[in-house]
């Protein structure tokens, strides 16, 4: 879910969102706003008092058009992921993000990454069945991630 962090996106504060989904009967939530893990404090203290497991993350936006959720897996993963969107945030002018594939490159091993698919799959270049390869990632020289559709 996103939260009032993402601008424009969505009007609710992270403790709301958080409330809301425990009164829903959610256990567990996730929060991914756009380029940013500001959200993440204010979520993590309601999520605690509310008794919910939270998976904080962020939604990158690329700028090929293309959108992926971004889970750490560990301290390096919070590490990597805090240097890619403060490199986004630094290359472009005031609001503009910039970050790139081959940016995820080096935070890509502590990440779980989720590309998330645009409205018309059959858009994307090089797509023409449901069982294809959208990106390949070199990690270093001996690890290569795929992102599939």
């Amino acid at each position: 879910m996103t939260s009032s962090f993402s601008f424009l996106r969505s009007g609710s504060q992270p403790d709301e969102l958080i409330f809301q989904a425990k009164a829903l009967g959610y256990d567990t939530i996730g929060l991914t706003d756009w380029n940013t893990v500001a959200g993440v404090i204010r979520a993590h203290l309601a999520a605690r008092e509310a008794g919910l497991r939270l998976l904080p993350g962020c939604r990158l936006a690329l700028r090929d058009g293309s959108a992926l959720l971004a889970y750490p897996r560990n301290r390096a993963g919070w590490a990597g992921l805090c240097q890619l969107l403060t490199l986004g945030h630094h290359r472009g002018e005031r609001d503009v993000f910039l970050l790139g594939w081959e940016d995820l490159a080096a935070a890509a091993p502590d990440l779980l990454l989720i590309l998330l698919p645009p409205e018309d799959l059959a858009a994307l270049p090089g797509v023409t069945t449901r069982k294809c390869t959208l990106r390949t990632l070199r990690v270093n020289p001996t690890r290569t991630l795929r992102l599939f559709c």
